[in-house]
């Protein structure tokens, strides 16, 4: 069985203090809170939310404006900055407060 795996990074290009999430975390710590610019998804599908307790989700422009059936759900992957089209769009950088995977 796989388990779910992504690693958050501090800053852009998957460089700066990081940080291992292998389970649905409702409020990602105070270490961690509002810092992540990008990420690598290892394994899983995983949802990002702007707030503790799974509150405003943040949602990828690419994957959900127009196309019927989007969840708002990323996979495996490396995401080199946080609010490219293809992640998570304008204005999330240092904003991710919760996440899990689905």
């Amino acid at each position: 069985m796989a388990i779910p795996h992504v690693i958050l990074f501090a800053d852009g290009n998957c460089s700066g203090n990081h940080t291992h999430v292998c389970e649905a975390l409702e409020y990602i710590g105070d270490y961690f809170n509002d810092v992540t610019s990008s990420f690598i998804i290892l394994e899983g599908n995983w949802q990002f939310f702007a707030d503790a307790n799974y509150k405003n989700q943040m949602i990828s422009v690419l994957s959900d404006v127009g196309v019927e059936g989007a969840t708002g759900t990323l996979g495996p992957g490396v995401y080199n900055w946080i609010e490219d089209r293809n992640t998570l769009g304008p204005n999330t950088n240092d904003r991710l407060s919760s996440l899990k995977p689905v």
